[in-house]
């Protein structure tokens, strides 16, 4: 099913714009599992959010963008989420939408902000921010994955926090926190694919499934 990238909102097959935003709204459509694969084989083939550490108690928002060849890490300052955040209502108020629906917006701004990446090549993304970096497969020694067991409103011990830790044979270790189940193994599939007997995957203990009726995504991670 298509949908608005800008609001998030489904749409029927018949709609080629979404009808809240208009030419604003960027529409994204699955496409069959074949064409899928063929075309994302010279861009991203998946794109994971979460904080990276980069020292005690301090951490940083990083988007994880996996290429076939390697592995991009693009960092999100706290500067350009503030400028990204007065951009987008600066562009609201040139709109007539109320307050729910602005309200929307800005939350959809983040959930949908990686969404970016699939459009980007690796130079752009190394461009956009003198901290963002890249490790290529071939030098990943170890790939740690272990999936978000709990959700945050019922565990406050930070126990339930998902993790990612890379370790590359140069000796870099760059380590990710997350807040992914994989409760439909997409991520687990793309890492092995990637990664091989490098990947140590540690599952959820929480399982979620669609209901009746209901089907993932075929672009989100959950």
């Amino acid at each position: 099913m298509p949908f608005c990238i800008n609001c998030g909102r489904e749409l029927t097959s018949g709609e080629s714009l979404c009808r809240h935003c208009g030419d604003n709204g960027k529409i994204y459509v699955p496409a069959a599992d074949g064409a899928a694969a063929a075309g994302r084989q010279k861009g991203a083939l998946m794109v994971l959010c979460g904080d990276r550490s980069l020292g005690l108690f301090k951490r940083i928002k990083a988007y994880t963008v996996f290429f076939r060849d390697r592995v991009v890490f693009a960092h999100l300052s706290r500067e350009r989420e503030k400028a990204e955040g007065k951009a987008m209502l600066r562009g609201l108020k040139n709109k007539e939408h109320s307050l729910l629906q602005n309200i929307v917006n800005r939350f959809n701004l983040w959930i949908y902000y990686g969404e970016r990446y699939y459009d980007m090549n690796v130079e752009s993304m190394l461009n956009e921010n003198p901290s963002n970096f890249s490790i290529p497969n071939d030098e990943v020694s170890e790939f740690f994955f272990k999936a978000s067991q709990e959700d945050a409103d019922t565990d406050e011990s930070g126990s339930w926090i998902g993790e990612i830790v890379i370790r590359s044979a140069g000796g870099e270790t760059v380590d990710i926190c997350h807040n992914y189940r994989d409760s439909n193994n997409k991520i687990k599939g793309i890492l092995r694919d990637l990664y091989g007997d490098r990947l140590i995957y540690r599952e959820s203990e929480v399982m979620v499934y669609p209901g009746e009726g209901q089907a993932y995504n075929s672009r989100r991670f959950y």
